[in-house]
């Protein structure tokens, strides 16, 4: 089967080891995302998306989300949620997302009734407008 190559985007980490299988070429030990959906603080810390599905699988109350990077200070995050949102929901949600994010960045939450997804069809759920 042939390889073929491009450019995917994507940030991962080299295993220190081969493959178990024998055919000593470079494999990874996992998978990080793809450079838009990786959010860059000011400070350079790097998020990758996945740390924003372990916040918001634990949040039942939330049926979608997207987190837009602006800025390297700001985010913002769209939530589809059927019912309004209790307050210590809300507060909760805000504390996780800032320890992730760290004091600096600033939050701002918008609700909408549906977030709409890319032309390719994926709904993409991390995304950065700030090139590193």
């Amino acid at each position: 089967m042939p390889l073929i190559r491009y450019d995917l985007g994507d940030y991962a980490v080299p295993a220190a080891a081969p493959c178990a299988c024998g055919r000593g070429l470079p494999s990874l030990a996992r998978i990080l995302g793809r450079t838009n959906d990786l959010i860059i603080t000011g400070e350079g810390k790097r998020i990758p998306s996945v740390r924003f599905y372990t916040i918001f699988e634990t949040h039942t109350a939330i049926r979608q989300f997207q987190v837009e990077q602006t800025a390297p200070d700001a985010v913002q995050v769209r939530l589809v949620v059927p019912r309004p949102l209790a307050p210590a929901e809300f507060d909760r949600l805000r504390v996780e997302l800032t320890r992730f994010l760290g004091e600096r960045v600033r939050l701002e939450f918008a609700f909408v009734d549906v977030i709409s997804p890319e032309p390719s069809g994926k709904l993409r759920n991390v995304i950065s407008l700030v090139r590193s």
